[in-house]
């Protein structure tokens, strides 16, 4: 190797004849780069040159249908078209294969990419005499159906002319009812369509110089996919919305009328009323915050969809045609219309959730009013009823001391008779008179205390037994 040094920093990777590895790795080291850089450069590009025909078809993604189910069916196309596994580079997400076209002098290409909410396969015939054929095409284009599961997508004929073409020619390929079309990437290049599907397929004619089809080709053919593919991706949740927006509408009747009702009648409402209102009201905003939830996760995605169809557009830098309108205007009006569409809508079911939040929220409150009103009203009559049981125990600690002081006077008297007989009192009248406030002292103070006792014992925390 001379005095050339190699530095490398795993030792199994270093090329035969080096000596100067200065740092050995364990082989994990290099995992995140690998898989950050895996499959870059490891499928072939697709090339479009010219004269060729183009079919590109693309297909909704199941949500069964992982990445080794698509990925096998485009190897089972692959099969039925008779290419070899040699010409075939099959990646995680990206796949192309390519050889002799069936029973024709072109050759044959097949694409096929792998993305989150779609895949599509392309198949492009190249290198045939002009003028390319679709039924050239249709032993390809058959196979290819039967390898996607609908629903379709998207379904493309792209014809690429290595000429230009003047505007009678174009219409012979296109049905030119309506005539769209630009000079694209600098204008030796055009495109022209007329967004029409014809017999399940749009067409779309690609035109010019041999230099500039050549360098462009690639890019222009894929670029078209891309734009349809988005464009039908952002179109497809149109007719659902427009059909929810007329049972939105109805929605948004009746909750006006009903709160027009509740807001006339809350202030004498029962509180049974106030909660059948509540329940009521709770079920419809249920079913509000669903449709929400679901068309914000299904509209979400579009306005996506819709930045990558103004890019794909702006990435054509447009020239006009005569005769032709412009290829983007149409679409990208559409696309604005829809998008608006679909913010609007999510605002109208989103400002209706929130009409009906606070107005449950509203009768909520209303709801716990009543219910404190009656608490105080309960707790009101729970202290007239303790203030009526202290009275009563209180007459009762009186009539206690009365009784008590009766038979306490009354034990005393037969003392004092007793005593009054053996001649040491002379009546026993005035001592019995003379005692009673004695007793009655006497059973204040036991009623007393022994309602002191009860009151400690009945305000004294349990044991920790």
């Amino acid at each position: 190797m001379g005095d050339r040094r190699i530095v490398m920093t795993h030792t199994d990777r270093c090329p035969e004849g080096c000596t100067v590895c200065v740092e050995a790795c364990p082989p994990h080291v290099f995992s995140l780069m690998e898989e950050v850089h895996g499959g870059l450069g490891a499928v072939p590009a697709e090339r479009v040159t010219g004269p060729a025909f183009v079919h590109h078809v693309a297909y909704l993604r199941d949500e069964d249908e992982d990445e080794k189910r698509v990925r096998d069916r485009f190897a089972a196309l692959c099969d039925e078209l008779k290419i070899p596994e040699t010409q075939r580079s099959l990646g995680e997400t990206r796949a192309h294969a390519w050889g002799p076209a069936p029973d024709g002098p072109e050759k044959l290409q097949l694409t096929w990419e792998l993305h989150t909410e779609y895949y599509f396969i392309r198949a492009v015939l190249d290198g045939g005499p002009e003028p390319a054929s679709p039924e050239r095409m249709e032993p390809v284009s058959a196979a290819m159906h039967r390898a996607g599961r609908p629903p379709l997508l998207t379904s493309l004929e792209i014809l690429v002319v290595d000429r230009p073409m003047d505007p009678d020619e174009v219409c012979e390929r296109i049905v030119c009812r309506n005539r769209f079309g630009a000079r694209v990437l600098g204008g030796d290049v055009a495109v022209y369509t007329n967004y029409e599907p014809f017999e399940g397929r749009e067409r779309y004619v690609v035109a010019g110089t041999p230099e500039a089809v050549a360098e462009h080709g690639s890019f222009i053919v894929s670029n078209i996919g891309r734009i349809e593919n988005y464009y039908h991706l952002l179109m497809i949740p149109r007719l659902e919305v427009r059909d929810t927006v007329q049972e939105v509408h109805r929605m948004e009747h009746a909750f006006s009328e009903r709160m027009e009702r509740l807001t006339a009648e809350i202030g004498e409402a029962t509180p049974d009323r106030l909660r059948a209102w509540l329940g009521d009201l709770t079920l419809d905003l249920a079913q509000v915050v669903r449709r929400y939830g679901r068309f914000n996760h299904v509209l979400s995605a579009t306005f996506p969809y819709t930045e990558l169809v103004r890019q794909g557009f702006a990435e054509w830098k447009e020239q006009p045609v005569a005769g032709f309108d412009s290829l983007s205007a149409v679409i990208l009006d559409r696309v604005a219309t829809v998008g608006d569409e679909y913010r609007a809508f999510l605002a109208r079911l989103d400002r209706m959730q929130d009409e009906i939040s606070d107005l449950v929220a509203i009768l909520r409150t209303r709801v716990d009013m009543s219910m404190e009103a009656q608490n105080t009203q309960v707790l009101q009559n729970l202290d007239a009823r303790s203030a009526i049981q202290l009275r009563l125990q209180q007459m009762a600690e009186g009539l206690s001391v009365i009784v008590i002081s009766y038979y306490l006077t009354g034990l005393a008297s037969y003392v004092f008779k007793a005593l009054t007989h053996e001649g040491i009192l002379a009546s026993e009248i005035l001592p019995t008179a003379l005692f009673i406030p004695v007793a009655v002292c006497s059973a204040f103070l036991v009623t007393r205390k022994g309602a002191h006792l009860i009151r400690k014992k009945r305000t004294r925390p349990p044991s920790a037994d």
